[in-house]
């Protein structure tokens, strides 16, 4: 039982390592050192987003587990004519906690990638063609011009 409490703790440990290594701008440095700026496009929050949701979603299944799982032990374990019955019930109840923790903190993950969707949608950059007036031989004629676009909505 301690060690399955402890292969699920380091499940969730090696998870929110890797929502930071995944968070990590494209193109970023390894090291501390250099820190070139990072491309704030679309692409990129919608990246940000999709890591948060995959986590969250992880997060939140390893919760469920934990309290399935606890609540079983917890079941098990709990004998009332038993002298050590108090100590019985803890680790289902610890399991309970931890679930219950980490169903929470689920919740807050699936809000970050929220966040970074409408950041992702709020940005948009578009190549469209601007008529420009413009003199000739013969008076004013309309020309297109190739023209860069950033839309922001806030």
């Amino acid at each position: 039982l301690l060690l399955l409490l402890l292969l699920l703790l380091l499940l969730l440990i090696g998870s929110i390592g890797w929502i930071k290594l995944q968070a990590q701008p494209p193109g970023a440095p390894k090291h501390k050192n250099a820190s070139p700026a990072p491309v704030l496009d679309s692409a990129y929050f919608m990246n940000k987003s999709n890591n948060l949701k995959t986590a969250g979603w992880v997060t939140f299944a390893t919760g469920v587990a934990l309290l399935i799982v606890g609540d079983l032990v917890y079941q098990n374990n709990n004998h009332p004519n038993d002298v050590f019955n108090g100590l019985n019930l803890i680790p289902g109840t610890f399991l309970m906690i931890f679930g219950g923790t980490s169903v929470i903190v689920s919740i807050g993950l699936f809000i970050g990638a929220s966040n970074q969707k409408k950041k992702a949608n709020s940005i948009s950059l578009f190549l469209e063609k601007e008529d420009c007036p413009g003199l000739v031989k013969m008076g004013i004629a309309q020309h297109a011009i190739p023209a860069i676009g950033l839309s922001i909505h806030l």
